[in-house]
């Protein structure tokens, strides 16, 4: 028998709930954007001006908790207003201009049904052609979405007087939930001028928009000044490109400085004028967050999002709930890896433009011995492992177990990971997988691995192995569960350099450091069972000032490195100028690795300070954060605005001289952001595992213990 699966009343109505989030300005925002739109398609049509004024009224009712937005642009009829009918159709020509925003087709929409399941006021008015259209929205069976529309030509001077409509133009009134929020007119104005969403909009100089509280009979002009941000400090400008399926992304970043940010303020991310997110990409809380102003203009990424949204099962690149990128989808973590170091480094510099110099300890004795012992554990805690390649495949391995590669060959006295796939379907959670192996020539860094609980399948942990001798035969190493579920690894140490190279293509190292007029190499790896012998490289540079050989090279035998299928091709880079950085990208195919050549005649005292922990310094950062780590400078930040730091360091405050009680204290808020940082290098490094959170605490609390140690012992 066959039965059709309904929605459920509550389902149909959180979703309709949950869209906009009962934000005022996500309504808003949406039923503005339509207007702007509806006056652009005038603008391309040559049937309005560029320059000429076009006007939004924005009509509060407080006290009825009810909206009216005016427009005074194209109008709509019958036909038009029936497109409502069609939820998630493309309604407002997005597919004909870059100029509209409207891609989803459901935007306005929501608003009218979210008014409507709760019974409120929900409805269009629109005048075109002498003609006046009455579309009114309603929920119908308590399930039933429906939209009312009929002819009210006959009431069409009622209208155009009540909203001084001489030509075509639209009212749109909806009622508001109880739940949102109605601000004071002053703080919404506000709020709505600062809203991502709106920004573009409200920055164009023939658009006027008023908001007008009809409770106090009081209008106020919507805007936001857009050019304000090109007169701050800029910390970093450059260009990105990436691919996603057939598509090439471009996209520019401008960073910059600005003491007086709204914290709640991401980086604000568009294209053509179309708002696409104000993200912080995970990093709201870090310091220099609060100084850093940026944008990221994208091109290609329209077109992208309009394409897995007409795909047979679409995809949300941006989300629905008018909350940016969706944070899980590819397009969004390909964008955060182009953007991720950039943002890293501006952070540094935006907090770093704040710190107080004068507070530093990197003059005081003990601390100078502290600083060397610490920068010594760290390094010995942290010793570099070399990754042995990536499996390309996600399926769960039908024998229980796999090895990324079934043999590798590593370099004497070098230590290397490799992962190792587990299925958690065969092998269950909490049961052991023993690693064997009988040679005194390699040295394998686990013997028993624990399945821990995950939620995804395969599972992957990493060992370490170090090469401690030559091998003249491959060391076998098991892997075993219990019979028959078992995975073999066979190692063989040499005496020549190898790095396996994730995802197939690197340059290692990463970063070639080079005098101007000197010429340097730098070296690439490529994994032929990737990229085929035979295969095509493209080496590119982004600025005429550095020469590269070979810029177009065919990966051939003689390239292997002997016995294994890494090729390594060594790339010859001349010229530059002092103190510039450039990038040269190696790319196969759509697969690319890139290099930064950094040009230096002198180097600096500070570029010379190389240890993890070189000073500690007062700042300035958000209330809550305690301290912050500067990578690049390998300097802890102590916030001067934390109430705790305040309350324990207020002679250091004072003074810049701490005394012993507020060394200790400082010991102890550095012990800790050092400990951090030293975890995070291990797990990069493969040294230790994955942790999840109870194994992560009880982990930094051991480290923390030894660096505060190495304070203690030296304080006095």
């Amino acid at each position: 028998m066959k039965h059709i699966i309904k929605n459920d009343e509550r389902k149909i109505k959180r979703d309709i709930n949950k869209v906009l989030s009962d934000d005022i300005k996500k309504y808003l925002s949406e039923i503005l954007t339509n207007s702007d739109d509806s006056y652009q398609r005038l603008i391309d049509a040559g049937r309005m001006k560029h320059d000429s004024i076009r006007k939004i009224n924005v009509i509060l009712h407080r006290s009825k908790r009810e909206i009216e937005v005016i427009d005074y642009a194209e109008g709509m009829n019958v036909e038009a207003l029936s497109n409502f009918a069609n939820y998630g159709a493309n309604k407002s020509g997005s597919k004909d201009s870059k100029t509209v925003r409207g891609m989803f087709g459901q935007g306005a929409t929501d608003v009218f049904l979210n008014a409507a399941i709760n019974n409120l006021t929900s409805k269009i008015i629109s005048i075109k052609d002498n003609k006046a259209t009455l579309a009114v929205f309603s929920i119908e069976n308590r399930k039933d979405r429906v939209v009312d529309i009929e002819d009210i030509t006959e009431q069409i001077q009622i209208y155009r007087e009540k909203y001084e409509i001489k030509d075509n133009g639209t009212i749109v009134h909806f009622g508001l939930p109880p739940k949102v929020n109605i601000q004071k007119q002053e703080t919404l104005s506000k709020s709505l001028n600062n809203y991502y969403m709106l920004r573009s909009l409200l920055s164009k100089n023939y658009l006027i928009v008023n908001l007008i509280d009809k409770d106090i009979n009081q209008s106020i002009r919507l805007e936001y000044d857009l050019d304000s941000f090109l007169k701050l400090e800029q910390i970093e400008k450059s260009k990105f490109t990436f691919k996603y399926n057939k598509f090439s992304i471009h996209g520019e970043i401008d960073f910059r400085y600005n003491k007086n940010k709204n914290p709640e303020d991401g980086i604000f991310i568009y294209e053509n004028n179309n708002a696409l997110d104000s993200a912080f990409f995970d990093r709201k809380t870090n310091a220099g967050m609060q100084f850093l102003d940026g944008r990221i203009e994208l091109q290609g990424a329209i077109e992208v999002i309009r394409y897995e949204l007409d795909q047979i099962l679409p995809q949300e690149i941006i989300t629905d709930t008018r909350d940016g990128f969706n944070k899980q989808h590819e397009f969004y973590k390909l964008l955060k890896e182009k953007i991720e170091p950039k943002l890293i480094q501006a952070l540094e510099i935006a907090a770093g433009n704040d710190k107080n110099d004068s507070s530093s300890l990197m003059s005081e004795k003990d601390f100078n011995k502290i600083f060397n012992e610490i920068n010594k554990h760290i390094s010995e805690e942290i010793e570099e492992i070399s990754p042995s390649g990536e499996a390309e495949t996600g399926i769960p391995p039908i024998d229980g177990l796999r090895f990324d590669r079934v043999k590798i060959k590593i370099t004497k006295g070098k230590k290397y990971k490799i992962g190792l796939s587990i299925n958690t379907e065969i092998v269950k959670i909490g049961s052991f997988i023993s690693l064997k192996y009988n040679s005194d020539k390699i040295l394998v860094s686990d013997e028993l691995i624990e399945v821990k609980k995950n939620e995804v399948n395969p599972q992957k942990v990493y060992i370490t192995i170090e090469g401690k001798d030559l091998t003249s035969e491959s060391v076998l190493v098991k892997a075993t569960y219990k019979e028959p579920y078992s995975a073999d690894l066979l190692v063989d140490v040499i005496d020549k350099e190898i790095h396996y190279p994730k995802y197939g293509l690197e340059f290692f190292p990463e970063v070639l450091n080079k005098l101007p007029i000197v010429k340097s190499k730098s070296f690439l790896y490529i994994d032929t069972s990737k990229f085929n012998v035979g295969s095509s490289i493209s080496i590119v540079t982004n600025n005429p000032e550095i020469t590269i050989e070979n810029s177009n090279y065919l990966i051939s035998d003689k390239d292997l490195i002997f016995g294994t299928t890494i090729a390594l091709i060594q790339v010859g880079i001349s010229g530059g100028l002092d103190n510039y950085d450039y990038k040269v990208e190696a790319s196969i195919g759509k697969s690319s690795t890139e290099l930064i050549v950094k040009v230096r005649v002198k180097i600096e005292n500070e570029d010379l300070k190389s240890g993890f922990l070189n000073d500690i310094k007062a700042g300035s950062a958000l209330e809550f954060v305690e301290t912050y780590y500067m990578s690049n400078l390998g300097h802890v930040i102590i916030n001067d605005k934390n109430m705790a730091n305040i309350t324990f360091l207020s002679k250091w405050f004072e003074t810049n001289k701490p005394n012993k009680q507020e060394k200790l204290y400082l010991a102890a808020l550095v012990s800790v952001e050092m400990a951090k940082f030293s975890l995070k290098k291990k797990i990069e490094k493969g040294k230790i595992a994955q942790l999840d959170n109870e194994e992560y605490y009880d982990e930094l609390q051991k480290e923390k213990e030894k660096l505060f140690i190495i304070f203690y012992r030296n304080i006095r």
